[in-house]
């Protein structure tokens, strides 16, 4: 169960949305979201497979710089008030995420085990949020 006094911050991401919360004691915000714009994979293309593979997997490494930068400004301006750093999403998108290692260092220090949910985004930050609402963190 969260206690009152814990800041805790949320990174919900997938490949086409990340959103930043903070979760307050018992309560949660929403910061910010951003979209990727990375198309979806794509079955086409024929002889221009591997160059449509490699423009997503281009575009997917400046969308985590991009969300990565906006978890260091969001979150470093709280200090040591923030606890803990959750990183959320479906799929294999935050494991990516995290393996990048755009976050700063002392966010990274703060990591807890990544979380698997449906959603990303502002959705996914409450559903994180309800999630460890019930579990103790």
């Amino acid at each position: 169960m969260l206690q009152s006094n814990d800041l805790v911050g949320i990174i919900s991401i997938d490949s086409e949305e990340c959103g930043v919360g903070i979760i307050d004691g018992g309560h949660v915000f929403p910061i910010k979201t951003i979209t990727s714009g990375v198309p979806g994979k794509s079955s086409k293309g024929g002889s221009s497979a591997r160059r449509y593979e490699l423009n997503r997997k281009a575009g997917l490494n400046g969308f985590f710089h991009r969300a990565a930068e906006l978890a260091n400004m969001t979150f470093l301006s709280y200090g040591d008030r923030l606890t803990r750093l959750v990183i959320s999403g479906p799929g294999f998108t935050k494991e990516n995420f995290e393996k990048t290692e755009y976050l700063d260092y002392r966010l990274r220090a703060k990591l807890t085990p990544l979380i698997g949910i449906e959603y990303a985004g502002a959705d996914g930050i409450y559903q994180t949020f309800n999630l460890m609402a019930g579990k103790s963190f």
